[in-house]
């Protein structure tokens, strides 16, 4: 029995339908993931693995955080109150005029030009110029910063100084703190009172050399309160030493 085999142009177009067929197929299946895979708008959510999401937005709240700090205040709470509400008066808010902050405005009414801190940075000045001034006996330095009733004093004590033949070495090493304890307006003179805590050296000689101060306190810590004055009507800004007293 002789086996027929299809015709050659049968065969060839059989093939070609099987081509076409899963040629075909695989157009519709590419056709398919690219609607579901292909496409992405813009404005679409890109899809992270959950960690990536997770540290995203621990990133950007932190971020957000960090802007909520850095924040300013509304300007209503920043925008100055008036000095004088309405319906009051600015008599009721000043302190007492023997307060020292009483004091302290009372000189700055009567002299414009007065600041605290500048006053104490010449009042720390001062101190150490005048009692390196005593120490080295100059007393034209004293007398241009003393009162004349205080420069009487100095002048009698380095008197006495010199009649004795001893020589004084003595520094302010530091003045650890200089604090105003109190201030009045005198008539047209302010008048303020500075408390100085200070490390002073010490050392007394005779004329052969010898020690005469203690060994043991040539370096010691004193607490001093000094008195100082000036004429708030006066052109020359310097002030004047009134007292000393050490505490």
């Amino acid at each position: 029995m002789i086996k027929q085999f299809p015709h050659p142009k049968k065969y060839a177009i059989f093939q070609l339908m099987d081509i076409i067929l899963y040629a075909a197929l695989a157009v519709f299946i590419a056709y398919k993931l690219y609607l579901v895979l292909g496409q992405h708008h813009e404005g679409d959510d890109v899809r992270y693995p959950p960690d990536r999401t997770r540290l995203q937005n621990q990133a950007q709240e932190a971020a957000r955080d960090k802007a909520r700090d850095l924040l300013p205040l509304p300007a209503t709470l920043l925008r100055p109150q008036p000095e004088n509400p309405p319906g009051s008066t600015n008599h009721g808010n000043e302190p007492a005029a023997q307060s020292l902050a009483g004091g302290l405005l009372a000189i700055e009414k009567a002299d414009p030009q007065f600041n605290e801190k500048t006053f104490l940075k010449g009042a720390r000045a001062a101190f150490s110029i005048i009692v390196h001034a005593f120490a080295a006996a100059e007393r034209g330095v004293l007398q241009n910063l003393l009162s004349p009733q205080l420069y009487r004093h100095f002048d009698a004590a380095l008197s006495a100084r010199a009649q004795a033949q001893h020589q004084w070495e003595m520094k302010v090493l530091e003045v650890r703190d200089a604090e105003i304890v109190r201030a009045q307006l005198q008539d047209k003179d302010a008048v303020i009172t500075v408390q100085f805590v200070s490390d002073q050296s010490k050392i007394i000689r005779d004329t052969q050399g010898q020690l005469v101060s203690d060994p043991g306190r040539m370096v010691e810590q004193f607490t001093d309160r000094w008195v100082f004055s000036r004429n708030t009507t006066s052109p020359n800004p310097n002030w004047t030493l009134l007292e000393t007293h050490s505490v």
